[in-house]
């Protein structure tokens, strides 16, 4: 379990990374249970929000994760590794000796939603969040390359789930083929895949999705993997007399 404080106008708050149902003492007005499952959510009462997702099993042989993906992505990750692309993984102690790498991130992140002409995307990225992982020993970052291409990944973790947050393609150069960035984004993905079943992460958690049942461009890349349809929920509770007062306008307000 990881939670990380904050505040919320005048109320306090804790977000709950991996809960594993065991009772804790808080001082928070407001818990924000993240990516629970109906049975977790059910348990807790307060005010859910479903989210969408693709999880991929790493308990799974490494065959079996590479059948469940599509042919054409078997295809352009053993042609990205033919063509040399290589990885590189930073835990919280690496990032915080290198802290360039993250302000990198932060900037090919800027730049990649600005060539989607994503402003949404843009406005989804957060560096007080993820400096709140790296204080918190809970951030797994990877960085691939090929040729000029370069790839980031970036996932919140407790050693057993691992969640994607943040992924981004660098387009700075003109010269980048474009091509070759998706293949080597292909790559990474795997890459990160085969290093956390090393580090004992048993979940792959690909982010949300937009729907379950049409899919956006995005989310038809995330589902090449072949990871399994799932609905998540986060849950807001009160854990103070005003907090569950919040909470209860937030549930009417959305008509729950």
């Amino acid at each position: 379990m990881v939670r990380l404080p904050g505040r919320l106008a005048f109320l306090t708050y804790e977000r709950i990374w991996f809960w594993d149902g065991t009772p804790f003492h808080t001082q928070s007005d407001i818990l924000r249970y993240l990516r629970l499952t109906s049975s977790q959510a059910a348990a807790l009462g307060g005010h859910a929000e479903a989210n969408y997702t693709l999880i991929s099993d790493l308990t799974e042989t490494e065959e079996t994760l590479l059948g469940h993906m599509t042919k054409n992505y078997r295809y352009e990750i053993r042609r990205a590794a033919k063509e040399g692309a290589s990885a590189e993984f930073f835990d919280a102690a690496a990032l915080r000796a290198d802290p360039a790498v993250l302000s990198d991130l932060e900037q090919t992140y800027m730049n990649f939603c600005d060539s989607l002409g994503n402003e949404a995307l843009k406005k989804d990225y957060s560096r007080k969040k993820v400096d709140s992982y790296l204080e918190n020993d809970c951030i797994f970052l990877s960085r691939g390359s090929l040729g000029n291409a370069l790839v980031y990944h970036l996932y919140v973790t407790d050693g057993e789930t691992a969640v994607l947050c943040y992924s981004a393609s660098d387009f700075r150069s003109a010269d980048v083929d474009q091509n070759a960035a998706g293949r080597l984004n292909k790559f990474l993905h795997w890459a990160d895949m085969q290093k956390m079943r090393i580090q004992g992460v048993r979940t792959y958690d690909w982010g949300n999705v937009s729907s379950l049942t049409n899919y956006n461009g995005i989310d038809v890349f995330k589902a090449g993997f072949g990871g399994k349809p799932t609905t998540l929920y986060n849950m807001f509770v009160g854990d103070s007399h005003i907090g569950r007062l919040a909470v209860a306008m937030m549930s009417r307000r959305k008509g729950k």
